[in-house]
């Protein structure tokens, strides 16, 4: 079976990636894998003896870039193409990439499900890190991104909004554990505020 993982970035995810396809050799042992990963994060999925071709994808290198992916992605067949990322971009080569079954995952945004024949149900009891027993009816607020660009400074004037809207609201905020507040410039900590570390 030769089958089209997409799965471009990053670190983590590429490394859960894996574990994903190693349970799925271990499962069916004729795979023929070429997966699509950034540049910066080839060198990780060549080491892999699971990974027979690596498809480098320059997502800074414009339309010349997009370009070179497309006939990458046209030139042989394959079986089955499997979309670990789930965002347009990777949406977009599932559509490309030639093959008759076509795999996303179900939080799949930006309109990748369009692109896919089947979505892989999530498991039942699956976790995802967060207690939603203890947060249930609560507006939850998560405090950080993995990129500092993203990362946020005013979730105190926020919170204090909300709760002056509806003093009744439950808020509750969400951090990794050893997240480093203060960078995120959150001055005061409102008292109806429950704070919740993430495990």
């Amino acid at each position: 079976m030769r089958l089209l993982v997409i799965k471009p970035s990053s670190l983590g995810d590429i490394v859960h990636g894996l574990q994903v396809l190693a349970a799925w050799v271990a499962a069916r042992a004729a795979l023929e894998v070429t997966w699509v990963v950034r540049a910066e994060f080839a060198p990780l999925v060549e080491l892999s003896s699971l990974v027979q071709r690596v498809i480098v994808f320059e997502r800074r290198g414009g339309c010349a870039s997009w370009r070179r992916l497309w006939v990458e992605l046209r030139r042989e067949p394959f079986d089955l193409v499997l979309d670990l990322q789930g965002l347009l971009r990777s949406g977009l080569m599932t559509a490309v990439a030639r093959a008759p079954r076509k795999v996303g995952r179900p939080d799949a945004w930006e309109g990748a499900r369009w692109f896919y024949d089947v979505v892989v149900a999530r498991p039942e009891g699956a976790a995802d890190g967060v207690p939603w027993e203890r947060v249930r009816g609560a507006v939850v607020v998560f405090l950080e991104s993995r990129r500092a660009e993203k990362n946020w400074g005013g979730f105190a004037t926020l919170t204090g909004e909300l709760l002056r809207r509806d003093p009744a609201r439950r808020v509750v905020w969400w951090w990794r554990r050893g997240g480093d507040l203060a960078r995120l410039e959150v001055a005061t900590v409102v008292e109806a505020v429950e704070s919740l570390v993430a495990r």
